[in-house]
C-alpha cells in the first residue's frame, strides 16, 4: 500500500461476525465516505509490548478504522514503536488473496459470501498476532464474541519517557485507556462498559486503583440507562446518567425527548426545563418555547427557519432583521420605555464590516476591515481610534498594532509562539519569549527583565511542577484518576486533598489543620468544617443558594424573585432589597431597611439610553454624575458639592489625568458620607 494513499472503510453491521448471517450470500450494507490516509511510519526502538508476537507494523495511520480495528490518531513522534491490529488484517487479507483489489472490494458493494469467509480467517489471523485464539468464539453456531484487542506505543525520546496502552473491543469501543511514565506515575483514562444487546454504553469509569474492570465501589462511575416511558402524557425515549456515591448508585439528571422531536424536557441537579416546538399560525411558522425551573420562560417565533422574534419573561422582547440573502443583521431590544437598536452591514462573504447601536437618537458604530483571506486587519471604534492586525504567511498574528501598545509575536515551525515583543515606549522594545518540551507543553516562560517561569509535566499533561519568578517551586501530586491529591511550594507550605467517589473534594490538610466538606447528592457544598467551627450552606427546591449559618448562627439569607434573580439579602435584622431595570440585567436600586420597614437609604443606579452607568443618586439626590464619549470612557464626574472632575486618555484609551475645576471647594467625606473637612480646590492634581 502506498504511503498517503486514501481509500474508503466499510462500516459492517455487527451481523457480519454472526457465522448464520454470513452464509446467506448477501453482501453487508458497507458505508461510503470514510475516508483516511496511510503514512509511512519510522521504525522505532520501542520495547515489545506486553500480550503482542512479535510483529510491528510499518505504516502509521490517520483517521478512521476498518471493522473496528483500531488506529493510532496522531503522527508517530520520533522513537515510537507501534503494534496495530488493523495493519495486520490488511496483511492477513492480502495473504489469502485480495490482493490489489482490496481497496475496491472494501469500498464498493461487492462483497460476497466467498469474501466474506476470507474476511473471516483475516480476522483470526490477525488477531492471533496479539491474543490466545482461546478468547474467540467463532463457528458455524456461535455467533462471534467480539474480543479485546490491546495496543500501544511507547515513546521514549526526552527526559520523561512515554507509554501508552489501550484496549479496544471488536467494534472499536474503548475498554480501558492507561498511560504511565514506569512505576512512578500512573494515570488511568475512561474504562468503558456496553450493553450487550444494543451496543450502547452503560458505563463510564475513571479507575481509582489496578483493578480490572469498573469497581462500583471504588471507581469513578458514570452510568448510563436508556429507553421509552410515557411523561406528560407523551411516549418519550429517556436516557438516565447516575453517579455513584460512596457506592451508591444516584441520579444526576435525565434527558427526555418525544419521539417527534418536538418536546424535549432536560432535567439536571433536580432542576427540569422543558422545551416544546409547534406550528404557529401561518404558513412556515414555528414556535419554540422554553420553560426554565424556575418558571421564567421564552418564546421563539421563527419563519422559514429564521428567528423573527424573542420574547423573554426577564428581558423582554427582542425582534430580528434579515437581509435578502436570509443573513441576521440586527435587533431591536426594548428598555425602560427605550428602543435599542442594533444593525450590521456585511459584505460579500458574509463578514461584519460596521456594527451600529442607536438608541434615543444617539448612534455608536464600530467598523471593520478584513484582507483577500478573510482575516481582521482593522477596527476603528465610535472615536476613531484604530487597531492594526498583521499576520504571517502560513496565517498567524503577527503584529497588533495602534488602539494598543504595539505587540509582534514570531512563532516556531509548529505554529508555538517563540516571543512576544512589546512596544510600551517605542524606542524600547520588551521581548518575552517562550520554550517547549517534545510533546509541544511550554516548560519555560522568560520575561524582558530575564527573569523566568519553569514548567514541568506529567505524562498525562498535568502540571507537575511550577516554578515562579523567584525561583521558588511549587509541586502538584495526583491520584491515578487525575485528581490533585497534594501541593507544596518552598519548604514550608503544603497542602493535601482527598476526594469522594464523584471527584469532588471532601477534604484539604495543611499547616493549619484540616478542612472537611459534605455534599449532597449533586455535589454541592452542604458543610464545611475547619477545627471547632463548621460553617452551612442551605438551598430551595432548585438547589439555590438561600442561608448561610456558622456554628448555627444565621450570618445572611437569600431569597429570589419570580424572575430567578436574587430579591433579598438578610444580615441579622437588616436587609438590601434590589431592583432591577426591564430588558437587562443591571441593578436599578438598592434599599436598606431593618426588617419590613420603609428603606432608611436608597441606592440608585443611572444609565443612558445605550444602557450605560452615567450616576448614582442616594436617596434620590444626585451623588456622581459622568459624561462619557463614543467610546463609553468617563469625561467628566460632577460630585454632590457640583465639583468637577475632567479625565485624559491617550490614544490607547489610557486614563492620564484626572483633573478638577479650579475654584470649587472639594469635599472628602468618611465611610458614612459625613463631611470630614471643606477646603478650597487649589488646581492641583489630586
Amino acid at each position: 500500500m502506498d504511503a498517503g494513499k486514501s481509500f474508503h472503510s466499510p462500516n459492517v453491521q455487527r451481523s457480519l461476525f454472526s457465522a448464520t448471517a454470513n452464509r446467506s450470500g448477501n453482501s453487508p450494507r458497507m458505508e461510503k465516505n470514510r475516508t483516511f490516509s496511510v503514512q509511512k511510519a519510522a521504525p522505532g526502538n520501542g520495547s515489545k509490548l506486553p500480550n503482542a508476537k512479535k510483529r510491528k507494523s510499518v505504516f502509521h495511520t490517520q483517521g478512521s478504522c476498518i471493522m473496528g480495528f483500531m488506529q493510532i490518531a496522531e503522527p508517530p513522534p520520533e522513537n515510537a514503536e507501534y503494534i496495530d491490529a488493523y495493519n495486520e488484517l490488511i496483511e492477513q487479507c492480502r495473504k489469502r488473496g485480495f490482493g490489489d483489489d482490496l481497496t475496491s472490494k472494501m469500498s464498493g458493494d461487492s462483497l460476497t459470501a466467498a469474501d466474506m469467509d476470507v474476511l473471516q480467517g483475516a480476522i483470526i489471523g490477525a488477531l492471533d498476532m496479539f491474543f490466545d485464539p482461546n478468547q474467540m468464539k467463532l463457528s458455524e453456531d456461535d455467533p462471534f464474541t467480539p474480543p479485546v484487542i490491546n495496543g500501544g506505543q511507547r515513546i521514549s525520546g526526552g527526559s520523561r519517557p512515554f507509554y501508552q496502552q489501550w484496549r479496544r473491543c471488536l467494534f472499536n469501543r474503548s475498554i480501558i485507556w492507561q498511560q504511565c511514565t514506569g512505576s512512578v506515575e500512573s494515570f488511568s483514562g475512561p474504562c468503558h462498559e456496553y450493553d450487550s444487546s444494543s451496543s450502547e454504553m452503560k458505563r463510564q469509569a475513571i479507575k481509582r486503583n489496578d483493578s480490572d474492570g469498573i469497581d462500583l465501589a471504588v471507581d469513578l462511575v458514570t452510568e448510563y440507562e436508556n429507553g421509552y416511558e410515557l411523561y406528560d402524557d407523551t411516549v418519550v425515549q429517556v436516557q438516565k446518567i447516575f453517579q455513584y456515591v460512596n457506592g451508591v448508585k444516584k441520579l444526576q439528571s435525565i434527558n427526555r425527548r418525544s419521539r417527534d422531536g418536538e418536546k424535549t424536557w432536560v432535567t439536571a441537579s433536580g432542576r427540569t426545563t422543558r422545551t416544546i416546538r409547534a406550528n404557529g399560525e401561518n404558513d412556515g411558522e414555528e414556535i419554540e418555547t422554553v420553560v426554565n425551573y424556575d418558571g421564567t420562560t421564552r418564546v421563539s417565533c421563527y419563519d422559514e427557519g429564521l428567528r423573527i422574534s424573542e420574547t423573554d419573561s426577564v428581558f423582554g422582547e427582542i425582534s430580528y432583521f434579515h437581509d435578502q440573502f436570509n443573513r441576521e443583521i440586527g435587533s431591536d431590544r426594548e428598555s425602560e420605555g427605550v428602543t435599542t437598536s442594533e444593525r450590521s452591514v456585511l459584505d460579500d462573504a458574509g463578514r461584519e464590516i460596521s456594527v451600529t447601536r442607536t438608541a434615543g437618537g444617539k448612534s455608536l458604530t464600530t467598523a471593520f476591515t478584513y484582507d483577500a483571506l478573510g482575516r481582521k486587519l482593522t477596527e476603528t471604534t465610535p472615536e476613531g481610534i484604530v487597531t492594526n492586525w498583521s499576520y504571517t504567511s502560513r496565517g498567524e498574528v503577527e503584529t497588533v498594532s495602534g488602539g494598543v501598545y504595539t505587540q509582534h509575536y514570531t512563532y516556531d515551525s509548529q505554529g508555538r509562539t517563540l516571543t512576544l515583543t512589546t512596544y510600551q515606549n517605542e524606542d524600547t522594545p520588551e521581548i518575552t519569549t517562550y520554550a517547549y518540551d517534545s510533546r509541544g507543553r511550554m516548560t519555560r516562560r522568560t520575561y524582558p527583565d530575564n527573569r523566568n517561569e519553569q514548567y514541568t509535566y506529567r505524562c498525562d499533561g498535568k502540571l507537575s511542577t511550577y516554578t515562579n519568578v523567584r525561583g521558588i517551586e511549587q509541586r502538584y501530586s495526583y491520584n491515578q484518576a487525575g485528581e490533585q491529591t497534594g501541593f507544596s511550594s518552598g519548604n514550608d507550605i503544603s497542602r493535601s486533598f482527598s476526594h469522594d467517589q464523584s471527584g469532588n473534594i471532601l477534604s484539604v490538610t495543611d499547616a493549619n489543620g484540616s478542612y472537611t466538606f459534605t455534599r449532597d447528592e449533586f455535589g454541592n457544598v452542604l458543610t464545611e468544617t475547619a477545627g471547632s467551627h463548621t460553617l452551612t450552606r442551605s438551598y430551595d427546591e432548585y438547589r439555590r443558594l438561600i442561608g448561610l449559618t456558622l456554628d448555627g448562627v444565621a450570618l445572611y439569607t437569600l431569597s429570589y424573585g419570580t424572575d430567578g434573580r436574587i430579591e433579598k439579602v438578610i444580615c441579622g435584622g437588616a436587609a438590601v432589597v434590589y431592583s432591577y431595570r426591564s430588558g437587562t440585567g443591571q441593578i436599578a436600586s438598592r434599599n436598606w431597611q431593618i426588617g419590613e420597614d420603609a428603606p432608611f437609604l436608597t441606592f440608585n443606579d443611572n444609565y443612558d439610553a445605550l444602557d450605560r452607568l452615567n450616576g448614582v443618586s442616594v436617596d434620590d439626590v444626585p451623588e456622581i454624575s459622568y459624561t462619557l464619549d463614543d467610546d463609553s470612557r468617563r469625561i467628566t464626574a460632577e460630585l454632590v458639592d457640583d465639583s468637577i472632575w475632567t479625565y485624559g486618555y491617550d490614544d490607547k484609551s489610557q486614563l492620564l489625568t484626572a483633573t478638577p475645576e479650579i475654584g470649587r471647594n472639594r469635599v472628602e467625606c468618611d465611610d458614612l458620607r459625613l463631611r470630614r473637612n471643606r477646603q478650597p480646590d487649589d488646581g492641583l492634581r489630586r
